[in-house]
């Protein structure tokens, strides 16, 4: 079988759809596959990351910049230029890397309907079956002035411009089911690398520290553990927020504290962290949190922390949301708020401190878990399997 995917740029670096990206063409090299990644521009911004070439292999993840450069120039009329470029090559790639006598998958990842279509013409032209990385129910999103009105039916009209999807969540799958039951589903869950987490060692105990790490883009969550951390009544704990996204929006978190916690100085922001640094942080806290809302997103999305969390041997502090009561049960494999209430949350998080040795009996049975649900190599074959059914 060989596989390429389009869609998603930064390779190999970056977050939760990068990630996710990884983890499934590495489920797929298990099961036989062979993976090619085709980014259509360079987005990194720090050469810092290491002299990383156009075109390479990287854990066996074939890959390659159309843009002929995996950097994002300072120059914008150079940046656009190589824009334009990356978008041509892209479409020679794409023929290109087929191969004769296989089947020939190409895995999309994106939120827009307009690039949805385009890439189904340009597969169909071309032999290639299409599957769609399906993430976020899309409709829900704070979608910016650089978006259509269209994007909002992209939920709607998905299921038309691919031959199977690939929803993270059980909402996402019945949605489409809704729509067209007969088109073909897998769900993929939050996904990580076990190996590579356990190998990843720290000399450090466990701290009297609690840690949330995501996008500054789901500011009301931030804000959610900040209220929640000033009703803790354990004085020894500090919060660390690992925050990634738009400086703008990192500031509004920093503005929130500033106005509203009384804790400021027990608060600490962490951005750019190496993924190993993460994965540290991550083992030596006392408690990861992941709170989710009661509201459509969160209910659609699995957030990729929760597959690290688990790796990390630390217990999970979430709410009763989504994804959450189909693999997690309350003080068995996480802490579970069965309402989206801080002060609730709060308790919950004194209560994991008074009890540790629930906490590391958690941790341990959340690993278990993730193990097995949440490892790349878990889907591998039944993926592979799923793709020669279209």
């Amino acid at each position: 079988m060989n596989v390429i995917y389009l869609g998603c740029n930064g390779f190999p670096f970056g977050f939760a759809e990068v990630q996710k990206q990884k983890m499934i063409s590495k489920a797929l090299i298990t099961a036989g596959a062979s993976v090619t990644i085709i980014n259509t521009k360079g987005i990194l911004r720090e050469k810092k990351l290491g002299d990383l070439k156009f075109k390479g292999n990287i854990e066996n993840i074939k890959y390659f910049y159309c843009s002929l450069s995996a950097f994002r120039p300072t120059n914008i009329l150079i940046r656009n230029f190589l824009k334009i470029m990356g978008r041509v090559i892209e479409f020679f790639m794409i023929p290109i890397c087929k191969k004769k006598h296989k089947v020939n998958i190409a895995i999309i990842s994106t939120r827009n309907i307009y690039a949805l279509i385009y890439y189904f013409y340009i597969l169909r032209l071309f032999g290639y079956k299409m599957l769609l990385s399906y993430e976020e129910f899309v409709k829900t999103l704070n979608l910016d002035s650089t978006y259509n009105k269209r994007n909002l039916e992209f939920d709607d009209l998905a299921n038309q411009y691919c031959d199977g999807i690939l929803p993270i969540s059980s909402f996402l799958e019945n949605y489409q089911r809704k729509i067209n039951p007969d088109i073909k589903q897998f769900i993929i869950p939050a996904l990580t690398d076990f190996n590579l987490i356990d190998s990843i060692k720290t000399d450090v105990v466990k701290r009297n520290t609690i840690l949330f790490c995501g996008s500054s883009e789901y500011s009301e969550n931030i804000k959610f553990i900040i209220d929640a951390f000033e009703k803790v009544k354990n004085s020894l704990i500090e919060l660390e927020l690992v925050i990634h996204g738009a400086e703008s929006k990192n500031q509004l978190i920093l503005d929130y504290i500033k106005q509203n916690s009384t804790k400021k100085n027990k608060i600490h922001i962490l951005t750019k962290l190496s993924f190993e640094d993460l994965i540290r942080a991550y083992k030596t806290a006392s408690l990861l949190l992941i709170p989710l809302k009661p509201s459509e997103r969160d209910i659609a999305r699995f957030p990729h922390k929760i597959s690290e969390y688990t790796a990390s041997r630390t217990p999970i502090l979430t709410t009763d949301v989504g994804e959450i009561s189909k693999y997690f049960i309350n003080n068995i494999n996480a802490f579970i708020v069965e309402k989206y209430n801080y002060e609730e949350y709060a308790h919950k998080i004194d209560f994991a401190f008074k009890n540790k040795t629930l906490a590391q009996t958690v941790s341990e049975d959340a690993y278990k878990l993730g193990r097995k649900e949440f490892h790349y190599d878990s889907i591998a074959v039944n993926l592979f399997n799923f793709c020669k059914t279209l």
